[in-house]
Order: C-alpha cells, then structure tokens, then sequence
C-alpha cells in the first residue's frame, strides 16, 4: 500500500481509557478481518489517510482481535453509534472515518452495520438514516456501508439519488453501499482492468475533452452500480482510464487503453 501502516507491534494499547467490545456469538472473525483489509485497499487507492491503522492483512486473528477490542481511535464513533442506539458490536467497532490527503474537509465515514435479528432479508430505511445522521455527525461527506443483507428498496434509491444529484441529500458527495460477499479488492482481480485515472467531472474532464479534442458523451458508458465505478468512488460525469489486456487469436498478449464516462444506473424515461 502507497500509504505507511503501522504494524502491529507500534500500536500502543490503553486499555483504562477504551471499554472492550467483546465478540458476539457466531462472529466469523477471518470474515470481518477480510472486510476490514478491503476497507483499507479501498481507502488507500483513493487517498484517505490510513495512517493511524495497523496494516490488517499482516495481523493474525487473535492479533486482530486484541486490536479491535481495545483500541483507543474510536471513541467519537462508538459515542455517536450509542447516541443513535446502535448496537455496539464487534462488528459496529470496526467503523470508522478518515481524512483525504488531497481533498480538504472531504472525510468519508465508513459503517459496518450490526446485524440485526429481524426476518427482513434487506436493511430497513430506518437503519439506512441512521447510517445517513452518522455520516453528518462525523462531519463527513462520504460515506461507504457495509452491510449482511442488500439495501431495501427505497434505501437503494435514496443512495442512487444522493449520487446523482448530491444538493437533494444536503450536499453529500457519494454514498456507497456493499452487501458483504460483493465487497472484495478489485484491484487484484484478474478479470477487472486496471484503473490508470480517474478524471473526476468538473475542471479535470473539462480539460481531457480539450486536450483530446472528443465529446465526452460519446465515450462508452460506465454505470454508477458498476463495481469499478463503486471501488473508485466515481460519479456521475466521471471518465474512467482502464487499461485491459486482451489476448489475440495468435495467444499474443496485448494492452489496450479505453476510456469510459460513467452515467446513472437508472435512466428516467422521457
């Protein structure tokens, strides 16, 4: 990773000062610490400051667990979860939020949501803006939830709304959701291309349509649900810079470079 991690061995614990937040019943450990990881991928290659965290994937489990369980980054958090009466799990600890490098005030609040014991096979609306007051409460304006079951309907919409039109969800930028078992590292997947850049829509895709003399609405689509679109927070306007490798009918292997502009996953009809 671009970004320096410390290792296991630099994090001092306090345990007089952070209340242990014991595994429930039934957790999958190398689960949530596989979730944890991806999260880490996630924000590195999208420059937030992860500075403050031990490298997970060098941790083993019990290494894991004792980290979780007593450190001392996540004390707003936890207050905030508790102000909202959100269980305060093992999993719930795991959340967190972190500052961009670049972008100034541009902080992204990520969220394992608790599993819940209703039947409902979706997240409810209710826990859905209850994600939405913790992002405003960390003074965030991202936000990225990781969640056992799939958004419910209406939630699913209220998130393809905030990223499409951003002033109708009190200005936040991009909300991102996976259910668990979608939320893996793309950039080691061999059958994703690799992203070289992303020109993000305003100043930078001005600039790439003057440079390359092209209409920009004439680039192939990228849809916003895309998961390369979702990994690399693109939005709506965004071009995407996607190198593929492609093998001839010869078995010669050859690289191919393609630009994509992503547009809405649901189009209105007119």
């Amino acid at each position: 990773m671009a970004s320096k991690l410390k290792t296991f061995d630099d994090v001092a614990f306090n345990n007089e000062e952070q209340a242990n937040v014991p595994i429930s019943e039934g957790e999958d450990i190398e689960k949530l610490k596989m979730l944890k990881q991806v999260s880490q991928k996630f924000l590195d290659i999208n420059d937030f400051d992860i500075s403050d965290e031990p490298n997970f994937e060098e941790m083993s489990s019990d290494q894991f667990i004792d980290y979780m369980e007593t450190k001392n980054k996540n004390n707003l958090v936890i207050n905030k979860l508790d102000e909202l009466n959100i269980d305060i799990t093992f999993r719930s600890s795991m959340s967190n939020y972190y500052k961009h490098k670049k972008l100034e005030n541009n902080n992204i609040f990520i969220f394992f949501l608790p599993e819940d014991n209703r039947s409902s096979n979706s997240v409810s609306f209710t826990d859905f803006k209850k994600f939405i007051t913790l992002v405003f409460k960390l003074d965030c304006r991202e936000g990225l939830l990781i969640s056992k079951k799939d958004l419910s309907p209406i939630s699913l919409k209220q998130v393809r709304q905030c990223n499409i039109s951003p002033g109708s969800c009190d200005n936040i930028y991009n909300i991102i959701s996976y259910k668990d078992d979608d939320f893996v590292d793309l950039t080691k997947h061999a059958f994703v291309p690799e992203v070289i850049k992303v020109y993000r829509s305003g100043e930078e895709t001005d600039k790439f349509s003057k440079e390359n003399k092209i209409n920009n609405n004439k680039l192939p689509r990228q849809l916003m649900d895309d998961p390369l679109t979702k990994f690399y927070r693109g939005k709506v306007g965004d071009i995407f810079k996607l190198r593929r490798k492609n093998i001839s009918k010869f078995n010669i292997l050859d690289e191919q470079l393609i630009y994509r502009i992503v547009l809405p996953a649901v189009f209105k009809k007119s």
